[in-house]
């Protein structure tokens, strides 16, 4: 199951886009990704073996969103 959570931020009156996505058992990692002017401008990958263990589609799915909003924080906070 590919899990994909995006949010649509406005930070000093420029738009910002936040995407997280679960990459499935194939690359085994969620992704989150900031984009600014259409251009991916940082990357943040959890590998899952840095999860609890065994991972349900569940348990991804609740990590995918911790992680997007650790990085919704991040901008909101001066990150870029």
């Amino acid at each position: 199951m590919k899990t994909s959570i995006n949010t649509d931020l406005k930070i000093k009156g420029e738009s910002v886009h936040v995407q997280t996505e679960d990459w499935g058992h194939e690359h085994k990692k969620l992704v989150a990704r900031v984009y600014q002017h259409g251009r991916m401008v940082k990357s943040f990958e959890v590998p899952y073996e840095k999860l609890n263990s065994p991972l349900t589609d569940k348990m991804r799915q609740g990590y995918a969103q911790q992680l997007h909003e650790k990085v919704i924080d991040w901008v909101n906070e001066g990150g870029l």
